[in-house]
């Protein structure tokens, strides 16, 4: 411990720490959850689809935040299950946009940021509904019927 201690000194003014929620810079904060661990901070950061909120270890897989499932270590059960609150606030609601911290689903979920990158690096900033949002807006119902027709069986006459 005392190494680390030491490394974090060597630093100086080049860490800062911040207890509690707190501003980093335009559209980046950290905000305090706690319930893994007491001093337990997430990071929320504004993307062109909202904000995004990456939840560390306060929702260690999308099981524990959308189940209010706790995960097997917790410093305390009241801050993690009020954590998963906070962490659906801070996204605006979207729980989509809370990225949980180990879950090798968030791979599944988001795509590659280059195709020669899949199943090693995603784009948190994009979505696959994004690509609908990009449709003019009058002519969505248009694009989605079409689609949603082109999907039916076709009907054959009954002699």
């Amino acid at each position: 411990m005392e190494h680390h201690v030491a490394a974090v000194e060597r630093l100086g003014q080049r860490v800062v720490f911040h207890d509690g929620d707190e501003e980093i810079a335009p559209g980046i904060s950290v905000h305090l959850i706690g319930g893994h661990t007491m001093g337990m901070q997430s990071v929320r950061v504004m993307t062109r689809n909202g904000w995004l909120v990456l939840a560390s270890d306060a929702s260690h897989y999308y099981w524990g935040i959308e189940k209010h499932k706790l995960f097997a270590i917790v410093y305390s059960v009241a801050d993690m299950l009020a954590g998963y609150d906070k962490l659906k606030k801070l996204a605006d609601g979207r729980i989509e946009m809370v990225v949980p911290g180990h879950d090798a689903e968030v791979m599944k979920r988001y795509p590659a940021s280059r195709d020669n990158l899949k199943g090693i690096a995603v784009r948190l900033d994009w979505r696959a509904f994004e690509s609908l949002n990009s449709i003019k807006r009058p002519r969505l119902l248009e694009w989605y019927t079409q689609k949603s027709m082109s999907l039916l069986p076709r009907a054959t006459a009954m002699a």
